[in-house]
């Protein structure tokens, strides 16, 4: 099998810096997508953008507050989800394990419908600082395939699991069975995913621009055949992006790193196929109903099994 990659821009929305980075990177065809936030505070810009220049715009559902000091609100103030201030909360476990499952599903139908009615063609769906991770909350995730395949479109988990791809770059899971459990509930509802799904990191854990270029140079050398994504979190300078996180300086880097044209030559050098998420249903199907209903039994016993030793 060939090595596909989609590069997406998580946090399309959060700032004007941010906005600009995006756009700038989509319009240069220097990433396959970007996921926008409908809480954001640059909410407004980048969905009429979005609306008449993007169909590669997929929905970053926010639930949590965190990598920004500007704290934001959900759309329909839903008690479980907001602190006593009225924002969301920056504990993410805290959310986890205090939300209402009828209240998170008011706020996510929010979100869709938000971004739908800016003009938005939603291309794919993922979560700011995985909130609703699939092991978090499985029937959270179930309904969130719900939608994803009422919508038509994929959502981000990997069917694989974990590949080492290089030191600092983590896979959103590294579990066997828990990989496959969730990869065959997407199944179940018709909803692509790829086959690895890799955190570049901006935390502090790659702080200057050597290290980012040396790391995902890296990734690019080590990428598994199949169907690759990666997320970044991209943007320009600006006082907006320097006001509201100390960790700016790696955004700022990994928008040059897109532009870095060593990236792009070792692309193409190394034959990696760059993708959008769109794509994936055209290279891979999902599993029919029957397999995936096999898949969800036999995965789901060996996940909860391993969940009762650990």
């Amino acid at each position: 099998m060939s090595k596909y990659l989609i590069i997406n821009a998580d946090d399309f929305g959060i700032t004007d810096s941010v906005n600009k980075a995006i756009i700038d990177l989509l319009e240069k065809n220097k990433i396959s997508s970007a996921t926008l936030m409908p809480n954001g505070n640059s909410y407004d810009e980048a969905a009429n953008w979005s609306s008449k220049n993007s169909e590669d715009i997929g929905v970053h559902l926010t639930f949590v507050n965190g990598g920004s000091n500007k704290r934001i609100s959900s759309l329909t103030r839903q008690k479980s989800i907001e602190d006593k201030d009225g924002y969301l909360f920056e504990d993410k476990l805290y959310f986890i394990r205090n939300f209402k499952y009828d209240e998170i599903k008011k706020e996510m139908n929010a979100q869709f419908k938000k971004i739908i009615g800016s003009g938005v063609k939603i291309s794919h769906v993922d979560t700011h600082r995985y909130s609703i991770y699939p092991t978090y909350s499985p029937f959270t995730y179930m309904y969130l395939c719900k939608k994803c395949g009422e919508l038509g479109v994929p959502t981000r988990w990997c069917r694989k699991g974990s590949y080492y791809v290089g030191d600092k770059i983590n896979n959103l899971c590294d579990s066997y069975p828990a990989s496959q459990f969730f990869a065959a509930i997407s199944d179940f509802y018709k909803v692509p995913i790829p086959d690895y799904v890799f955190k570049f990191p901006y935390s502090n854990m790659l702080p200057t621009y050597e290290e980012k270029k040396s790391a995902f140079l890296n990734m690019l050398n080590r990428l598994p055949d199949g169907i690759n994504e990666v997320h970044i979190h991209p943007s320009i300078e600006g006082q907006d992006i320097i006001d509201i996180t100390g960790t700016y300086k790696e955004r700022i880097y990994e928008y040059e790193l897109m532009l870095d044209e060593e990236i792009a030559e070792t692309i193409q050098r190394l034959n990696i196929k760059l993708i959008r998420y769109s794509d994936i249903n055209s290279i891979v199907k999902c599993s029919g109903k029957l397999k995936s209903i096999c898949n969800i039994f036999y995965y789901g016993s060996k996940y909860v099994l391993k969940r009762i030793l650990k």
